[in-house]
């Protein structure tokens, strides 16, 4: 609804996560149906460089100009503290290169 609620945050922030924009996600995708040397391989696709939660956190409040409201609860069962995709078999098989980075990619889903 717009309102500048509180952000929860499970844990400490400081778990990393992989985060990938969409077209990425697409051209791999694509790539994937295109090469006959892909049938029946599986692909890790991403952008391969993971950020903290807190990191991203920053990068949306920067981006929205907002001030920063944050509340850190307990992590929640079962919450892994990194996820980082592999992509190195998509990028020699695929030639797979994910192009949107992090401020980009947050960038572009603000303006919409």
């Amino acid at each position: 609804n717009g309102k500048n609620k509180e952000l929860i945050i499970y844990g400490d922030g400081e778990q990393l996560r992989d985060y990938t924009y969409i077209s990425d996600i697409i051209e791999g995708l694509i790539l994937s149906g295109e090469k006959n040397i892909s049938s029946g391989e599986a692909f890790n696709l991403g952008y391969s460089q993971p950020i903290s939660v807190n990191q991203l956190v920053d990068k949306m409040y920067n981006i929205a100009n907002k001030p920063k409201k944050v509340v850190y609860t307990e992590k929640q069962k079962g919450d892994v503290d990194i996820t980082h995709s592999d992509i190195n078999k998509a990028k020699n098989m695929l030639n797979y290169h994910p192009k949107i980075d992090i401020d980009e990619g947050l960038l572009r889903t603000y303006i919409g």
